[in-house]
């Protein structure tokens, strides 16, 4: 027993069972089961609010609404200060960057000309692993999804294109994946539309590239000679970059209604950092222009475009 529940019932030192009995009546009403989860921490909060009513000096009512008021305007306070730091948190911002990604590609979807849209979970990491583990290109769990289930196989449903909500940068792995999945693309005539980091430029935010005099310049550099091997393939017409990121989500003073009774306030104090989309504009103006079962319409654009741009 907690030390509140304790002077909750010496308080009614001549009737313990009347004491216990009372604050059971009152757990009743929330409707939690004693052996759920939760019942502890909502056992404690009741008995710290009786125990706060019972301390109080006022006379006129038992029950004071202004007290009771200001008890609940703590609580949301506290509620909005805990909520505020897991949505700032870098792990959830990933997470709803790639759900609102998500969603604003489906929404201009348009379902009618017979086009389907399925996701399939992989990390960047787990899709370079699954080419590498695999003897060959065409014996690896991506060529088996992207080909063989659909363009490989008599009245199959071929892939018209693959989003990969990644941000690739100029780095060996990245490079390797790269030439790996824009290979499966030519075999199946399925581009595959993804995104770059700001480190794919040498930057550390998007912010940064007004202040590149010249573009073309960057590529030409010894760091990029893996680049430009794969821009000069004939599977990068199967490969789109899109830059920069897409804002969906800007900081400020925000109030976000989570339920009907709690809305949070989301501090501008914490972050200045704004929510960008993995999936950008590029990919949504080429799945809009993508007609199932037909893949010869699918707009596509070419590595080297995309560094030029």
């Amino acid at each position: 027993m907690s030390l509140q529940e304790e002077e909750l019932v010496s308080s009614h030192a001549g009737q313990p069972e009347q004491a216990s009995s009372l604050l059971d009546q009152i757990m009743a009403q929330t409707r939690i089961q004693p052996g759920s989860e939760g019942y502890d921490v909502a056992r404690q909060g009741v008995t710290a609010f009786i125990a706060s009513i019972l301390q109080s000096t006022a006379s006129a009512e038992p029950v004071n609404k202004l007290a009771v008021d200001s008890m609940i305007a703590d609580i949301d306070e506290r509620i909005s200060r805990q909520m505020d730091v897991i949505i700032h948190a870098p792990a959830f911002q990933q997470v709803e960057s790639f759900w609102r990604s998500l969603k604003t590609m489906v929404d201009r979807v348009d379902f009618r000309e017979n086009i389907k849209v399925n996701v399939l979970h992989v990390t960047k990491q787990e899709l370079l692993e699954d080419f590498e583990f695999a003897p060959e290109i065409i014996q690896s769990g991506f060529y088996k999804h992207v080909y063989s289930s659909g363009f490989g196989q008599f009245g199959g449903e071929p892939i018209a294109a693959v989003l990969g909500a990644y941000e690739f940068k100029n780095t060996a792995p990245d490079m390797k994946l790269l030439q790996y999945v824009s290979a499966v693309g030519a075999m199946a005539h399925a581009p595959f539309l993804s995104s770059v980091s700001p480190e794919f430029m040498g930057l550390n935010s998007w912010t940064e590239l007004p202040n590149i005099k010249d573009l073309y310049a960057i590529f030409e550099g010894p760091a990029y000679t893996k680049w430009r091997a794969l821009r000069d393939s004939e599977d990068s017409r199967y490969l789109g970059l899109t830059a920069p990121a897409s804002c969906f989500a800007s900081p400020g003073h925000q109030q976000i209604t989570l339920l009907k009774a709690l809305t949070i306030t989301k501090m501008s104090a914490r972050t200045t950092k704004i929510i960008c989309g993995v999936i950008r504009p590029g990919c949504w103006h080429a799945i809009s222009q993508t007609v199932l079962p037909n893949t010869a319409g699918v707009q596509t654009l070419s590595a080297r475009k995309a560094a030029a741009r």
